[in-house]
Parts: C-alpha cells; structure tokens; sequence
C-alpha cells in the first residue's frame, strides 16, 4: 500500500531484547491531504529505523504494510513502512 501526506511528527526509537534477540522500533505521522485529513502512524523497525528517515514538515509518499494481532482479548493495527519518497 501507499500513502501521500505531510510528516507531521516523528516518534522516538524504542529498543529491547526478547527471545529472538535484539529488536528496534522507530516511526513517525503522516497527515494525509485533501479535505477530510487522516493521521497515520508509521512504524519502522530494526535496519529500516537507519534507512527511513523522514523529516518533519516534508510530503512524503510511503510505502507499508497493515498487520493486526491480538493481544489479552483485544486487537491491535500497526503499518509498517518499508519504503519513503520524498516529494
């Protein structure tokens, strides 16, 4: 999937180690454009946290993928970016 918006905040890194070993998570916000705009959230994690570096104020197109999972009877959304154009 794709989206086009203005980077209106990024996230700071988060770290950690778990059974497979270490782990790290980035991300940032993209505010869609048009007339009703959208606030995404974009995660990053391990060596796409070094290569994705957007800015804030830029428009950028973003490539990424939805998964869902569930944890303790209720259900989380993430997208996560592995791709970032600047426009």
């Amino acid at each position: 999937m794709e989206i086009i918006g203005k980077v209106i905040a990024v996230l700071d890194e988060v770290s950690g180690e778990n059974e497979k070993g270490a782990w790290r998570r980035g991300g940032f916000v993209v505010e869609t454009l048009g007339d009703f705009p959208r606030r995404v959230v974009m995660t990053t994690k391990n060596e796409r946290v070094d290569e994705i570096r957007p800015e804030v104020g830029r428009v950028v197109k973003a490539r990424f993928d939805v998964s869902s999972h569930e944890f303790a009877g209720k259900w989380y959304t993430t997208c996560t970016c592995f791709g970032i154009q600047m426009m």
